[in-house]
């Protein structure tokens, strides 16, 4: 039988006996094996997944078979023990991205979740998990002792369908051969499909129970006193950021049956090539206050987990862990490694020595110091006011910010207005919005002024004038990476101090030719954007179109004294350079031999000041989410977040 273990008036429903109405409770049962996903990146059909959260020291063990199978990571749910009160944050889910099964003979394509777990000393009572449903309605549950004769232990369990997160226990207290073995498999599997795409997301899989030969009791406590975060370290700067230094990362244990001092508490780093010292300093035993330090790295680039273990004479154990990257980069005055985020793709300077940059896949907005590696100065997230299209998941897909400009201590952002690599269309990326921002550095504020969603029907009613037609771009699901796709990846105020240039980094430009990079002018912006109130309809100007040997707009940036275009090739291709404009329609751009190798440049951060001749430097922020800094066999993007890093470099003009 099965229940869910929210507090609703649900059905119990048993392959064994006639279903009963209850009011689920939550169940007196204590965690066995629990997944939670909070360190794992990917998933990988077959990998193994080491449960995270045990209370016995045998460790369980999780692989995902079949299906197609997001590699991503996905945003999981978070989850307060029922027993115990533990909570887990949320961080990633496991997900089929389309389910396949169903058929009357199990193949290894089918969608199917294996569960190997010991049950020594344990009655078993339930197998728990939440779901995310997208035409998944109902699976079944097996299981054998490590000799592959499969029982079935429950057929067709149904389950919610309507793309909310939701949980579901599977009642396990009638079969009593689960209990103390020193092996169990589960195998939850036959997912049946009411359509073509199902998509199906798991978090927080717990196998549930009751000791046997001893009394009940939880898990330590562990309670971080200091934020226990992600720590990205550069090897020949060693105070980016700065180490635990004096005050160590402070953390507070206890437990509901042992004395603090019978507890073990274990500090382990899983990769001593990275960082082989770490130490535990009792602060106040009897209240349980202990510090952890974590010395320089070791000397090697790479990815560690560093654990923090504590465990109770019982054999329960408590883990809190984080990721500590090292990498031996090339740091100068000219080259910065800016932390909490790989895919850069807009900046725009607040002034000579801070700036903000956003990403394309959320929304929010970083400050960082120009001239100095390491982590935000601070974080905004103007997701709440943009009025954004929600997912019935509460998911909201990104804005796509592709591009920023500041006229004094207002701050213009625009989505790329575009469908995706694939051809999809992403509603949310049709957004034009203002900020400004108040105080400095960590107290700083940033608030939305206004925005407005239409600016793509204006330009392309524009765009039928000249033949481009960019509705047909959208329409027909172009990717964003041909010549006919449409994606606007520039957008600057003109030196006149009234136009707004928008580049387009498709399409290339003239239809029966696609060789040339367009920019289009809105000569009345300010007036016309009116803090998101708009004025009536844009006046948008004779297209520009420049012969730039067919690369597209990756960025722009203009000031009194001209403008800066970072030219890319519309699609994947490394292939970049950077030009300057006197800004004025009639002006061709002018190439500069500049040294671009290893840069992704899709921002170009000007001061109102920057003089454009040669001699004069100009700032570039790259998009850094293909790159594995850390020799970790990850690409920048799939880190932790403090983790992530993307590059600024500071260019001399020939």
């Amino acid at each position: 039988m099965y229940h869910r273990l929210n507090l609703k008036i649900l059905l119990l429903i048993c392959v064994m006996l006639p279903m009963t109405p209850i009011s689920a409770q939550a169940p007196e049962a204590y965690i066995i094996s629990m997944w939670t996903f909070d360190r794992a990146q990917r998933y990988q059909p077959n990998e193994q997944v080491t449960a995270e959260h045990n209370q016995p020291l045998n460790e369980g063990i999780l692989q995902m078979r079949g299906g197609d199978i997001e590699r991503s990571g996905t945003e999981g749910r978070p989850h307060t023990d029922f027993t115990c009160g533990q909570r887990f944050d949320d961080s990633a889910a496991i997900e089929w991205e389309d389910v396949r099964g169903e058929d009357e003979e199990r193949t290894e394509d089918d969608a199917q979740l294996l569960l190997s777990v010991s049950t020594v000393d344990w009655e078993v009572s339930y197998l728990f998990f939440y779901y995310h449903s997208r035409g998944v309605s109902s699976f079944d549950v097996s299981y054998h002792l490590g000799d592959e004769n499969w029982q079935l232990l429950a057929d067709d369990v149904v389950i919610d369908n309507d793309s909310n997160w939701d949980n579901i226990g599977v009642d396990l207290r009638e079969f009593e051969d689960l209990n103390n073995r020193s092996l169990v498999v589960f195998l939850i599997h036959d997912m049946t499909r009411d359509f073509g795409r199902d998509q199906f997301r798991m978090d927080n899989i717990a196998l549930m129970g009751n000791r046997i030969s001893k009394p009940n009791d939880c898990p330590p406590q562990v309670e971080m006193i200091d934020p226990l975060e992600e720590i990205g370290i550069v090897l020949n700067q060693t105070d980016i950021p700065t180490y635990t230094g004096d005050n160590g990362f402070e953390f507070q244990v206890s437990d509901d049956v042992d004395l603090v001092e019978e507890l073990t508490i274990l500090a382990i780093t899983t990769d001593p090539n990275v960082v082989n010292k770490l130490a535990l300093t009792t602060v106040d035993q009897a209240n349980g206050l202990f510090r952890l330090d974590i010395d320089e790295p070791h000397g090697y680039p790479g990815v560690a987990n560093i654990i923090l273990r504590v465990s109770d004479s019982s054999g329960n154990t408590t883990e809190v862990s984080l990721q500590y990257g090292a990498t031996n980069l090339p740091i100068s005055p000219d080259n910065n490694f800016h932390q909490g985020t790989a895919d850069a793709s807009a900046g725009v300077a607040l002034d000579a020595d801070t700036m903000l940059v956003a990403n394309d896949s959320d929304q929010l907005i970083r400050m960082y110091r120009r001239t100095q590696s390491g982590l935000p100065l601070a974080v905004f997230n103007v997701t709440n006011s943009l009025e954004l299209f929600r997912r019935t998941n509460d998911e909201y897909p990104p804005v796509v910010i592709e591009s920023a400009t500041s006229v004094g201590n207002r701050q213009y952002w625009l989505g790329s207005h575009s469908n995706t690599e694939r051809g999809n269309n992403q509603i949310n990326s049709y957004r034009l919005f203002a900020t400004e921002i108040t105080r400095q550095g960590a107290e700083a504020q940033l608030t939305v002024v206004g925005y407005y969603g239409e600016l793509f029907d204006r330009l392309h009613d524009w765009s039928e004038n000249y033949g481009y037609n960019f509705e047909r771009a959208r329409e027909r699901g172009e990717r964003t990476t041909n010549p006919n796709g449409f994606k606007i990846e520039a957008f600057t105020i003109a030196p006149d101090g009234q136009t707004a240039y928008i580049g387009m980094r498709t399409p290339l430009v003239p239809t029966d030719n696609r060789t040339n990079a367009l920019i289009i002018p809105i000569q009345n912006f300010e007036a016309w954007f009116n803090n998101g109130n708009v004025n009536g309809d844009p006046s948008i100007g004779e297209p520009i179109v420049f012969d730039l040997q067919g690369l597209g707009i990756r960025g722009m940036e203009c000031n009194t004294n001209g403008c800066v275009i970072a030219a890319g090739a519309i699609d994947n291709e490394e292939r970049f350079a950077l030009y300057t404009w006197s800004g004025n329609p009639q002006d061709a751009p002018v190439l500069r031999n500049v040294d671009l190798e290893g840069l992704h440049p899709e921002s170009v951060i000007l001061s109102p000041d920057d003089d454009l001749s040669s001699g004069s430097t100009v700032q570039l922020v790259s998009d850094s989410d293909r790159i594995d800094w850390y020799r970790a066999g990850q690409r920048g993007d799939r880190l932790a977040t403090n983790l992530q890093l993307f590059r600024s470099n500071v260019i001399t003009l020939d």
